[in-house]
């Protein structure tokens, strides 16, 4: 039969208080090659059940105590067994009645042979069908945890992979920004190409680093969109000026115009804002070699809002480079795409730039797009919306400038681009600092950053907790990741009030190669007042001192 397989021979039982009746159903389905089983009432029908594994009963509703009815009940809910009920007063039963039994089917005696055999097969065939797609499903299951486990390993792997690079990495980068610009301003030139480079390395490395972390960000759904008000030239001028050396050296310029006011403030997530406009201007300049990029800001023109608030703001990024081959546009925003396996010898790079671009805009509840003709260049264009903060306005930029030949000719804004050798701290009075660091090359760091301030060094949280016991401290400098007791362990302990440290307000700051939205996230949650991330940038550690040490003198923060 059809309904069998290689592995399993169905088990009829057949339950009828009539011995003939129930000598004649075993003689129809005797040359079926199931496996049949007899049962005079429903207690023997039971007992068969309990001992047996069975597919399908048949059984008489008529009988002496428990009835058929109840006998489907039972075996419905308790031995996953389908069942077809039989009776000879058929006009006193309705199909409802016996399908609310848990029943799969109902006929009439007498009956035929055929017919019994056309029931039986169908519920057989059915509850096969029913039982692959069981398994189907258990297998789909158990496929779908085991890729949700395989792909938190993967994470959590990426993550741990992120943070072991970046410690050392903070050595080498904080080690060269040293030497490169010492206090006594002594450095034998033909030291500084090496040391420049050692920097720049270190830059391309951190990059792949954190576009790695963010892919797994983005892949794993961990990323917030987090609002604030900002103002949009601020974005552009700063972006520009990160890029001023890359431009200059490919002698590209760059010209940025506004079609909309640039005095107003918007709400929105800056900090990915920020980063999609990066990752297409570095896209832009890594694929152009002669002429220049040029950025267009401007309202949607079909989102213009009728009271003047515009709902989207476009941003347009155009570079007279290399261009995009028809046939790799469809998958050029797919992650890990290069427009060919030769663009990774030639230019470098991850393939990640524009799934991050791209997947940013759609989390922010924007649209993407590009225009590119092989050889004469291309645009790429996003939409995101943002709400005009009606309260904040701002003096506005020309509504163009241009940056040619690596000339920077936007507005001094007084920060500091790296490498400036600016000791924002050089003023700052002295302050007695914890510094909780397992890693010896980055407690040297750390001391030689900071010569100007008293630092005691702890090992790991335990060692912390203990000098905090017996010493008031200006701030502690925490590392996360330690051995015998973490930062936020230690950090925990430090604001219990029960906890037997000196000062339980004391200022907390983290220096961690942890460097995810979540890990900063959990260190504020267990009571960490500032979160700065390894490679540590001296510029950030600088400020924090600043703004802590006039705090402490009880001065307002500028």
């Amino acid at each position: 039969m059809d309904t069998q397989t290689n592995t399993h021979t169905p088990h009829i039982l057949i339950v009828d208080d009539e011995a003939t009746f129930l000598a004649s159903l075993e003689r129809i389905l005797h040359n079926t090659g199931y496996k049949i089983s007899i049962a005079g009432n429903t207690s023997e029908a039971l007992e068969i059940l309990d001992s047996n594994t069975i597919d399908v009963v048949i059984t008489d509703i008529n009988m002496p105590g428990m009835s058929g009815l109840d006998l489907s009940k039972i075996t419905t809910n308790l031995y996953n067994a389908d069942v077809i009920v039989m009776t000879g007063c058929i006009e006193d039963f309705s199909f409802h009645d016996i399908i609310e039994t848990g029943a799969t089917d109902f006929i009439g005696k007498p009956f035929s042979s055929k017919e019994i055999m056309a029931r039986l097969e169908r519920v057989l065939k059915e509850r096969s069908t029913i039982s692959r797609l069981k398994e189907t499903e258990k297998d789909l299951r158990m496929a779908k945890e085991q890729a949700e486990t395989a792909n938190r390993a993967k994470n959590a792997f990426l993550s741990n992979i992120s943070h072991e690079i970046r410690t050392p990495m903070n050595a080498i980068v904080g080690f060269s920004d040293l030497l490169m610009y010492r206090p006594d301003g002594i450095i034998h030139p033909l030291d500084i190409k090496k040391i420049e480079a050692i920097q720049k390395s270190s830059e391309e490395l951190l990059s792949v680093i954190n576009n790695i972390l963010q892919c797994s960000e983005i892949v794993s759904e961990t990323i917030d969109i987090k609002l604030s008000n900002f103002n949009i030239k601020d974005i552009i001028e700063s972006t520009v000026i990160s890029l001023h050396d890359r431009l200059k050296e490919k002698r590209l310029s760059i010209s940025v115009s506004f079609s909309l006011d640039t005095s107003c403030f918007y709400i929105g997530d800056q900090k990915r804002l920020s980063q999609i406009i990066m990752n297409l201007l570095s896209n832009a300049i890594k694929f152009t070699h002669h002429g220049g990029i040029y950025v267009h800001v401007s309202y949607p023109d079909d989102e213009v809002g009728k009271d003047n608030s515009k709902s989207s703001v476009k941003f347009e990024i155009t570079d007279t480079g290399i261009g995009i081959p028809e046939a790799q546009k469809e998958n050029l925003f797919d992650i890990f795409a290069q427009i060919d396996t030769s663009m990774t010898r030639t230019y470098g790079g991850t393939g990640v730039g524009l799934f991050i671009a791209k997947s940013l805009v759609h989390m922010m509840g924007g649209k993407i797009g590009f225009e590119s003709e092989v050889d004469k260049g291309s645009t790429f264009w996003f939409t995101v919306p943002l709400k005009i903060d009606k309260d904040k306005i701002d003096p506005a930029l020309p509504e163009q400038y241009t940056d040619k030949s690596g000339k920077n000719n936007l507005p001094d804004n007084g920060v500091n681009t790296p490498g400036s050798g600016k000791n924002n701290s050089a003023n700052t009075p002295s302050l007695d600092i914890l510094l909780v660091e397992d890693q010896f090359f980055n407690q040297q760091l750390i001391i030689a950053m900071l010569p100007m301030h008293k630092i005691t060094v702890a090992g790991n949280g335990r060692e912390a907790i203990s000098i905090l016991e017996k010493k008031n401290f200006d701030l502690v400098l925490m590392d996360i990741q330690m051995p015998l007791m973490d930062g936020m362990e230690a950090t925990r302990i430090i604001r219990d009030n029960n906890s037997s440290v000196l000062n339980h307000d004391v200022f907390i700051v983290a220096i961690t190669a942890h460097a995810s939205e979540l890990d900063r996230e959990q260190c504020m949650l267990c009571g960490i007042d500032e979160y700065l991330p390894k490679p540590l940038d001296s510029r950030h550690l600088f400020a924090v001192l600043d703004k802590h040490s006039l705090s402490l003198r009880g001065q307002p923060e500028s």
